[in-house]
C-alpha cells in the first residue's frame, strides 16, 4: 500500500479544467423532459433516471477505481481532503464509502437503489467523512474549534445566518468541488423525489415531489452551481457511472435544467439536443463493454443485480442470450424482451443472478440483439467466488469516558474481516 499526504498538483488540476470537453449524450436519451416545465421535467427526469442497475455496496471500491481515479495515477480522487491515498488499500481506517447525501435522510437500506447509486457515493478520507456526520451542506462562518477536525480543505461548523435548517452544524466543501455537490443533491432530490424523508433531518429537505427543496438550500445549491461549473472531472464521472449503471447525472449533461426546474427558467419549456436522430431504433441501455461485477460471493450463495434496458423506437422484441464457458453459474429470467416494454420511459429491468458452484474468478456475457438494432451489444458478468469463512465474534471490553449522557464503547475486533459474506 502507498498512503502518503501531499498537497493537491495546482498546475495539473488548471490544465485539466482547461480541457474540458462536452459530454457524449446518447441520442434520445433526454427526449422525454422536451416540452416540459419545472415540476413536470423533474418528474420525468425520476422515472427515466430511478431505474438503473443497482450494484453492489461492498464492491464500491471496484467500482471506484473506475469512477474515481486522478489521471494517470493510483490515488483516490477524494473531494473531502488531500491525501494522496493509494487505490488497493482497504476501506475503514483511512478511506470510508462515502454518501454525499447523507443516507440517515431517507434511512439506508430502506430503499436500496439510492443505498448503492454511484451517482452520489464517493471515497472520502474518513475523518473528513465521520466529521461531516448528516449535517446539511452550507457556508461555515465558525468553524470547529481547532483540534477538533481541520483538514486544510473542507469545513465543518456554524453556519451562516439563514442557512443550515436548524442543523446544530453544516458542511462546506473545499470551492473546487461545491458545483460537484451541488449536483449531486439537484440529482438526488430529483431521482428519489418520492421517497419519505426522515422527519429529524429534513434540514434542506420538504416532504413533496417538487421542489423538494426548501427556499435557502435551492438559493445555496444553485449559487454553488454557478460558481463551480462542470468540470472534466465531473464529465469523465458521468461517463464511467453510465457505463457501470445506465443512468446519468442530467445537472452535468445539461447545466442549465436546474434553473428550468428551480431557477429564473420556470415556466418556459425545455428542449434537450436530439442529436439529429430521426426514428431510428436506439438502445440507450445498456451499453456495448459495459460490466456487471458482483464482487465477492461466498460459496453456496448468490447475488443479484437488476439490468436495465431502455431504448427508442425499437421494433419487435429484443433477443438476450448468455455466452461464455461460466455461463452455467449466471442466470436471467427470459431470453427475449418485448420492445414495447423496451421503449418505454421507465425501461424493462432484468434480474441477472450470480450462483457459483466453485471457488475462483468466473465470467459471462449478455449479448443482446434484434429490435431493429444493426449489429449486437455484449454486457460483461464479472463474479469472484470464495470458500463460506468460519466467523469469530468480537469482544466487549469495559466502556470508558462514561458520563450521565455519552459513553465510549470499546471492543477487540474479530481475528478476520470478511465483507462478502453476511
Amino acid at each position: 500500500m502507498n498512503f502518503s499526504i501531499k498537497n493537491l498538483l495546482i498546475a495539473a488540476a488548471a490544465a485539466l479544467s482547461a480541457s474540458v470537453v462536452s459530454a457524449e449524450i446518447p441520442a434520445n436519451y433526454y427526449n422525454s423532459i422536451n416540452g416540459l416545465t419545472d415540476a413536470q421535467i423533474k418528474s420525468a427526469l425520476a422515472s427515466m433516471l430511478y431505474n438503473h442497475t443497482e450494484v453492489n455496496y461492498q464492491g464500491l471500491p471496484t467500482q471506484f477505481r473506475q469512477t474515481d481515479l486522478r489521471p494517470g495515477t493510483n490515488y483516490w480522487w477524494d473531494m473531502y481532503s488531500n491525501m494522496n491515498v493509494d487505490c488497493y488499500i482497504t476501506f475503514g481506517t483511512y478511506m470510508n464509502r462515502e454518501h454525499a447525501f447523507p443516507k440517515s435522510w431517507w434511512g439506508g437500506l430502506t430503499n436500496v437503489p439510492a443505498y448503492t447509486d454511484l451517482n452520489h457515493l464517493y471515497p472520502a478520507e474518513a475523518k473528513a467523512n465521520q466529521a461531516k456526520s448528516n449535517y446539511p451542506l452550507g457556508e461555515v462562518i465558525t468553524p470547529l474549534p481547532s483540534g477538533t477536525f481541520d483538514n486544510d480543505v473542507v469545513l465543518v461548523g456554524f453556519a451562516k445566518t439563514g442557512q443550515g435548517g436548524g442543523a446544530a452544524k453544516v458542511f462546506e466543501p473545499a470551492d473546487e468541488y461545491k458545483g460537484d455537490f451541488a449536483r449531486t443533491y439537484f440529482y438526488m432530490v430529483t431521482t428519489y423525489q418520492s421517497l419519505t424523508w426522515d422527519s429529524k433531518y429534513m434540514y434542506m429537505l420538504q416532504q413533496n415531489d417538487y421542489p423538494t427543496l426548501k427556499p435557502w438550500a435551492i438559493d445555496l445549491l444553485l449559487k454553488w452551481h454557478e460558481q463551480d461549473p462542470v468540470s472534466q472531472k465531473e464529465l469523465d464521472r458521468n461517463e464511467a457511472v453510465y457505463r457501470i449503471q445506465n443512468n446519468r447525472n442530467p445537472f452535468i449533461d445539461y447545466p442549465e435544467l436546474a434553473q428550468y426546474i428551480w431557477g429564473d427558467k420556470m415556466g418556459i419549456k425545455f428542449y434537450a439536443d436530439e442529436g439529429g436522430v430521426t426514428g431510428d431504433p436506439v438502445l440507450t441501455s445498456p451499453v456495448q463493454d459495459m460490466a456487471l461485477d458482483f464482487g465477492k460471493v461466498a460459496l453456496g450463495k448468490s447475488a443479484t443485480s437488476i439490468l436495465y434496458f431502455k431504448g427508442e423506437n425499437l421494433r419487435g422484441s429484443l433477443s438476450v442470450d448468455l455466452f461464455g464457458t461460466d455461463r452455467k453459474m449466471f442466470s436471467i429470467p427470459t431470453g427475449s424482451i418485448s420492445a414495447s416494454a423496451v421503449n418505454t420511459g421507465e425501461g424493462f429491468a432484468m434480474q441477472v443472478t450470480y450462483t457459483p458452484t466453485a471457488v475462483g474468478n468466473h465470467t459471462a456475457k449478455i449479448s443482446i440483439s434484434d429490435g431493429g438494432l444493426v449489429g449486437s451489444i455484449g454486457v460483461q458478468l464479472i463474479g469472484e467466488a470464495a470458500e463460506a469463512p468460519t466467523l469469530t465474534a468480537v469482544t466487549a471490553l469495559p466502556a470508558s469516558n462514561i458520563t450521565s449522557t455519552t459513553y465510549t464503547a470499546n471492543w477487540e475486533p474479530a481475528a478476520e474481516t470478511v465483507d462478502y459474506y453476511i
